[in-house]
């Protein structure tokens, strides 16, 4: 074992011994990779950072190794016969990332005809949900990091995250991909039936349908629209998102069976945490204080 390989299995060894299985299971099913049971801690934190590495996400692999005791950082490589140069925590994680494989990855060049759409846009998700939504906190708890009023202001905010993603990365292909929001799906030719709406289409081969979790009874209703759209996309890629008030719904066997069912149809399914602002703020504002008035 080289040197940069020992400073990747130290990070790997901190990462494992800082999670417990639960916590790296539940970060890596929220950016919709599907984990298996037989796999330890070991496993799961290399998906992890393999996973962060794959989105460009420098900054977010330094936060997760922010989240680790300077003392278990210092102590999982010492293990591994690796005296640190630095001493300040700050300069201990840089040394890290400098000298183990953690680096980001290169795309290849794509051109329309061989574009994997359903791989693309579920690494722009998962981009979207790890740099916005901000999965890692001092703590090891979910910390809803981004605002939003509605399922709408979540569609803008997501189309033009995916619009700018593939500006960079293939600026060649902005003309060819179409990326439309709220496009109507409907069947028939004589008699037009419609089915509803998608939030966001991707060239028409890939729709990306929506939904703010406010209780599971809601599941029901999207499960009916994703096998409706099933027949006119070739792709369907389901984002939850999850108000923080009801953060608690994330640990209900109802919703873990139903995403466990959608991915055995190819549907993944990737979760975002989010707090609430307009009208429901306003709303509980409101029972906040009709509740301190009666005492």
């Amino acid at each position: 074992m080289d040197k940069r390989e020992r400073y990747l299995e130290g990070v790997i060894f901190a990462i494992s011994s800082s999670f417990n299985k639960n916590e790296l299971k539940t970060i890596l099913e929220d950016l919709g990779i599907g984990v298996r049971s037989s796999e330890n801690k070991k496993e799961l934190a290399l998906t992890l950072i393999n996973t962060l590495k794959d989105n460009y996400a420098e900054q977010e692999i330094y936060e997760l190794l922010d989240r680790i005791p300077k003392n278990q950082l210092v102590e999982s490589l010492s293990s591994l016969n690796i005296e640190l140069k630095a001493s300040r925590k700050e300069e201990i994680i840089n040394e890290i990332l400098e000298n183990s494989r953690i680096k980001v990855s290169k795309q290849k060049t794509l051109t329309e005809d061989i574009i994997d759409y359903q791989n693309y846009v579920m690494r722009v998700l998962q981009s979207f949900i790890i740099h916005v939504g901000k999965p890692f906190s001092r703590k090891h708890k979910r910390v809803a990091k981004i605002t939003v009023s509605d399922e709408a202001e979540v569609r803008n905010q997501i189309a033009a995250f995916i619009k700018g993603r593939l500006s960079v990365e293939y600026p060649e292909l902005t003309k060819l991909v179409e990326i439309e929001k709220e496009i109507s799906v409907q069947k028939g030719k004589r008699r037009v039936i419609k089915l509803g709406k998608m939030d966001i289409a991707i060239s028409n081969k890939v729709g990306i349908e929506i939904k703010v979790l406010r209780s599971l009874s809601e599941l029901d209703r999207l499960w009916g629209q994703v096998e409706k759209y099933g027949e006119y996309f070739e792709h369907i890629i389901v984002v939850l998102v999850i108000p923080e008030s009801k953060v608690q719904l994330r640990q209900c066997e109802t919703l873990r069976a139903w995403i466990k069912k959608l991915r055995a149809r190819n549907v993944p399914v990737l979760i975002l945490y989010s707090k609430m602002k307009g009208k429901q703020c306003r709303q509980k504002t409101k029972r906040i204080k009709r509740r301190k008035s009666r005492r």
